[in-house]
């Protein structure tokens, strides 16, 4: 229906390397940072708020009218690049291509690019045109972005907290902790005036925006997923199975809990801890006291989506209404699973036509971007109310593309696809 270019999904054995073009840039301007406390990334971060529940408080689209932009190309994928990529890294370089989630905020998407290893950008278009605004570049790979009033703050595998101006993509500052590196799959977020976010030595870091120091920092050991907050405590999991409870103003630890297998990022909503680890259990934990309320095995494993290897389905939840929602995998099928949150049974499942990115939710409907489609499903009964096909053409043949999961604003939902263009529908 949209699109035309390559694609760097069916064709699995082709050496990729992605060529970035970036249209109509503004020129960058700066502007100051707030010092006040009250600093916050809710409803402009991935996760869409503090307790990463994927819901946008704003009106989704029931029926598809039609398309209202669509961008210049971005990226260019080039199928005859020397790129090469292994999983086991026996051989060539793993290359985790791909991209973030976009953002809303200040009338602008933002969202995050790796191109190649050295290729790696913020990226601001204008949401009422898709025009491109600013972008931002780094040899080394970033975060997904999260905006706070005029400021987006990303994290750089380099060692350094970026804090750009969100107008015009200018380095306002920079934090950055001697002798250790940031991990840039788990997204920042900024709450009570802190920006909080992860190493590869296992700390979670609280950085004072105002002051630009750490508040405090909790050390764990194994690398840690993203965090999710409530007005007590950030919740965070970690690869050697515990999920953590930390004092949100001291950093100290609350509680743990040691789950059978990998905890994947949490969501916090409704005085409960829902995560799902790699191994394919879901949980549901009572938030001050750590409390296991049930498990449930739904879903299948999580499994990593070639090649975007920072992209793993079946890991990202959703809440709403009471109930959880994730994309998985089963008896050889993907589905949107619907589980009850108070029981852990499942609800419902809706098929859909392959592996998917992370659910989002607004005015009852769940939207998810997925190899081949893009997905607009009922929140109660599971059926799907409207798709778009991603579908392109490459030598001459048709192939799959894969759509991001949008951003949400009044009756607009807006995605890019890994083809290198960006739609707003409505």
């Amino acid at each position: 229906m949209f699109l035309s270019g390559g694609s760097i999904w069916l064709i699995r054995s082709l050496p990729v390397c992605i060529l970035f073009i970036l249209h109509s840039m503004a020129p960058a301007q700066t502007s100051v940072v707030s010092t006040d406390n009250t600093l916050s990334s809710e409803g402009a971060m991935a996760g869409v708020n503090l307790g990463r529940t994927g819901v946008y408080q704003a009106k989704g689209v029931h029926q598809v009218k039609g398309l209202l932009w669509k961008s210049n190309k971005l990226f260019e994928i080039n199928y005859a690049g020397s790129l090469t990529m292994s999983f086991d890294g026996s051989s060539g370089t793993l290359a985790e291509l791909g991209f973030s989630e976009p953002v809303l905020g200040n009338g602008k998407i933002y969202f995050q690019l790796c191109v190649s290893l050295k290729q790696n950008f913020i990226i601001a278009l204008d949401a009422n045109s898709g025009r491109g605004v600013w972008k931002f570049e780094s040899k080394e790979a970033l975060s997904a972005p999260a905006v706070v009033g005029d400021t987006i703050f990303v994290v750089g595998n380099d060692g350094n907290i970026y804090a750009l101006d969100a107008g015009g993509g200018k380095e306002k500052w920079r934090f950055s902790s001697k002798g250790q590196q940031w991990y840039v799959n788990s997204a920042p977020a900024v709450a009570d005036g802190a920006i909080y976010f992860t190493s590869l030595a296992g700390n979670l870091y609280a950085v004072d925006i105002a002051a630009r120091e750490a508040r405090w920092v909790f050390t764990s050991k194994g690398i840690l997923t993203t965090p999710a907050f409530d007005k007590a405590a950030v919740y965070i999991g970690n690869e050697k199975g515990f999920l953590y409870s930390v004092d949100v103003k001291t950093g100290k630890e609350i509680w743990n809990f040691k789950a059978k297998g990998e905890p994947e990022a949490p969501v916090v909503a409704a005085g409960a801890i829902y995560f799902r680890t790699k191994e394919g259990n879901l949980y549901c934990l009572d938030s001050k006291t750590g409390q296991q309320k049930w498990t449930s095995q739904v879903g299948g494993k999580s499994q990593p989506v070639f090649p975007i290897t920072s992209v793993r389905v079946g890991t990202s939840l959703a809440f709403h209404d009471n109930i959880i929602y994730f994309a998985g995998a089963e008896k050889g099928g993907d589905h949107l699973f619907a589980i009850d949150a108070q029981t852990g049974q499942r609800i419902w499942k809706s098929k859909v036509a392959g592996p998917c990115r992370s659910p989002i939710i607004a005015e009852g409907v769940v939207y998810l971007g997925s190899l081949g489609n893009f997905y607009a499903i009922d929140a109660k009964s599971g059926t799907e109310k409207w798709s778009l096909e991603a579908k392109s053409e490459f030598k001459g043949k048709k192939v799959s593309n894969v759509a991001s999961s949008p951003a949400v604003a009044e009756a607009l939902v807006y995605f890019v696809t890994d083809e290198g263009f960006f739609y707003a529908v409505n």
